[in-house]
């Protein structure tokens, strides 16, 4: 088989396998609350992206909006950064947690070099991010970096969370 057609085959297959995740997605955004997944810890939460954000070449920043029993109501993508920068809103990550009324939500980015290690800018915006959830009431539970099929939890870390305390529930 010549490198065209193998890279043909190989393009169709990963298109294939995008759609579906992205079919997937929709249905969890759209499944009954009984059907959705619980996120009890960091683990938890790593799961529900670690396959789709592992390997992405470009920054990724999402959100995981959860009820008050920690089911996950939606996955949000808030931004997909360009090669310089990854500009984070405040007002573009908690947006869909207030119009969904979520009662917490889990940050989570990918690191495209694979380290997870986080930054002197994740914890910036950790710290920022984790404030203006006490403001607006919504707990931000954790902020988990995924690097190459490994992921780190900055909450078990201790990273941006310094002197919280939990409005609603937590995760272990």
């Amino acid at each position: 088989m010549s490198p065209r057609i193998l890279a043909g085959k190989v393009d169709t297959t990963l298109s294939k396998m995008r759609k579906l995740h992205d079919e997937l997605n929709r249905a969890l955004r759209y499944s009954p609350a009984k059907d959705c997944p619980y996120v009890r810890s960091p683990h938890d939460a790593a799961d529900l992206v670690m396959y789709d954000m592992s390997h992405l070449e470009q920054e990724q920043f999402r959100i995981l909006l959860l009820n008050n029993r920690n089911r996950v109501l939606s996955i949000e993508t808030i931004y997909t950064s360009t090669l310089n920068s990854a500009l984070i809103r405040i007002a573009e990550v908690f947006r869909p947690a207030i119009l969904r009324s979520s009662a917490a939500i889990v940050l989570i980015h990918n690191h495209p070099s694979g380290d997870p290690t986080p930054s002197p800018e994740d914890l910036s915006i950790t710290r920022t991010l984790v404030e203006a959830g006490r403001i607006l009431d919504i707990d931000v539970l954790d902020h988990i970096v995924i690097g190459c099929g490994c992921f780190v939890s900055m909450k078990e870390r201790g990273l941006g969370f310094e002197g919280t305390s939990s409005n609603t529930v937590q995760l272990n």
